[in-house]
């Protein structure tokens, strides 16, 4: 008996990529994604992450103060509401937005967008998992969060 474990992305999406011949996602990637930026985008499913005191925040979107004042701004008590909160805001991330040099219409084609969103926020629970396996987060994907416009994904500890 021959089983087949699907991808966490359909390969039906081949059809709305704008490179069209390759018969699977993964010969896509290889063929017109390249090696360099193969890597680049493993990065971005398996990011960076900082702890700061009590809260957890994608490096990418981390701006540490460069004084002493600022990072007690991080550091101090708060309650799990205002720490959910902050977490939320500042982990926010438009999806959209991560792909400046793409085109209008690929950014326009919601199947694809949301495709995206959904497999990265499959890998960055795991991420968090993976990191911190004693905290509970919540990977959470929405409308015009924390201030980025469009759908965006963020997550914070429940």
């Amino acid at each position: 008996m021959v089983k087949i474990y699907e991808s966490i992305v359909k390969e039906s999406l081949l059809s709305d990529f704008p490179d069209k011949g390759s018969p699977t996602l993964a010969n896509y990637a290889t063929n017109f994604v390249g090696l360099p930026a193969t890597l680049a985008v493993a990065s971005v499913f398996w990011p960076r992450i900082v702890e700061v005191g009590d809260l957890i925040f994608l490096a990418e979107q981390y701006q540490p103060s460069k004084d002493e004042i600022g990072l007690e701004r991080y550091e101090q008590k708060r309650t799990q509401e205002e720490r959910r909160s902050l977490e939320r805001v500042m982990n926010a991330s438009s999806l959209g937005q991560m792909f400046y040099a793409e085109k209008l219409e690929i950014l326009e084609n919601e199947q694809l967008l949301d495709a995206f969103g959904e497999t990265l926020k499959f890998f960055w629970a795991l991420r968090l998992k993976n990191l911190f396996p004693d905290k509970d987060f919540v990977v959470e994907i929405g409308d015009n969060i924390g201030g980025e416009e469009g759908r965006v994904i963020t997550f914070y500890q429940r």
